[in-house]
């Protein structure tokens, strides 16, 4: 039976001992509270399933995505964009919450409340993240917490697309980005046509692991932790041989992160837009409602897979060219036109 000792006029002191387990001591404002406190302790000594909690109740979660970010976010490839999930996370009112006071209930309620604003694969990654720092908090901290994610049902996520750039939309998009001040637009738009290299493989070349000579790409890490070499068309080399070299090696040095170019790529599909609807409007044409609408950078690899598929009909070969280890994947990328395909027919 847990002792409730009167330390002052504000201060009650619960006191448990038990066989098998160390002395459990907290103070609480009311005796209600630690009466109440002491009750679930002893219930969880009873049924075998209490976890002392001093530890979890000293650090917040926030603390805990602090250290998390300090210990193990810098060994990930991916470790700026999750800085940035970890600084959204860190003004989410459960950064301030004990470890001790975390439930699944906490999470699901996070779960909902992110899904009035962000799309489902970002609270997946919010989730996935949260999930390794608990594993990472009981196997490398040995913090007695469990895995309360496990419990959370997450939300499906269909990020599947069939996007593909009509002519006369590339048309418009290159006119956007030799008329565009980041000069790099270009040669950068030619080349995710041409290879299907994702953004970031793009922005990351090396001079040193370009070879026009063989026209291979070396992609000495990939996304999916390979190294690949790319073959290059020659809209590919001459879009390289006309670009400059740089001091430091990168092949595209203005950009030091995925952000620094987004900014002006929205601006090209801007421009962009903007021209097809004062041509619209010059020729008394009512434009289409689809035109450049909903397209993204990486629809350009989706563009460049379909187009090279064409081209390498032997799905191995072209696999190895577009760098997915998956056949399921790949043909999440393959979209060919079914006028196309009905031509093929006969």
């Amino acid at each position: 039976m847990a002792s409730i000792i009167k330390r002052g006029p504000y201060q009650y002191q619960a006191v448990i001992r038990r066989k098998g387990y160390p002395t459990q001591i907290k103070t609480f404002e009311t005796e209600r509270e630690a009466t109440d406190w002491a009750s679930v302790i002893e219930s969880e000594m009873v049924r075998g399933v209490f976890i002392p909690r001093a530890a979890l109740e000293k650090m917040t979660f926030g603390q805990a995505l602090i250290k998390y970010s300090q210990e193990v976010t810098p060994k990930k490839r991916g470790n700026v964009n999750e800085i940035n999930r970890i600084n959204v996370l860190l003004k989410h009112p459960l950064a301030l919450r004990s470890l001790a006071s975390l439930s699944t209930k906490d999470f699901c309620a996070y779960r909902d409340e992110r899904a009035r604003t962000v799309c489902a694969s970002t609270i997946q990654k919010d989730l996935a993240l949260i999930s390794h720092l608990l594993n990472i908090a009981r196997k490398e901290w040995e913090l007695p917490i469990q895995n309360f994610i496990k419990d959370v049902s997450k939300p499906k996520v269909d990020d599947s697309r069939s996007r593909r750039l009509m002519p006369e939309e590339e048309v418009y998009i290159m006119k956007a980005c030799e008329a565009s001040k980041a000069e790099a637009m270009p040669t950068i738009t030619k080349l995710a046509l041409e290879t299907a290299m994702r953004r970031s493989e793009i922005l990351k070349l090396q001079w040193m692991n370009v070879d026009l000579v063989r026209r291979t790409v070396l992609l000495p890490k990939t996304k999916n932790g390979s190294s690949r070499k790319v073959p290059l068309s020659s809209r590919a080399i001459a879009a390289l041989a006309a670009w400059p070299k740089s001091i430091d090696g990168r092949v595209f040095h203005q950009y030091s992160n995925m952000d620094s170019f987004q900014h002006p790529w929205n601006r090209v599909m801007k421009r962009a837009k903007k021209a097809y609807l004062d041509d619209c409007l010059e020729n008394k044409i009512d434009p289409s409602p689809t035109f450049l609408v909903d397209f993204r950078f990486h629809d350009l690899r989706h563009e460049a897979t379909s187009r090279l598929a064409e081209k390498l009909p032997n799905i191995l070969e072209l696999a190895s060219v577009t760098g997915h280890k998956s056949i399921q994947i790949l043909r999440r990328y393959y979209h060919p036109h079914a006028e196309e395909t009905a031509l093929k027919l006969g």
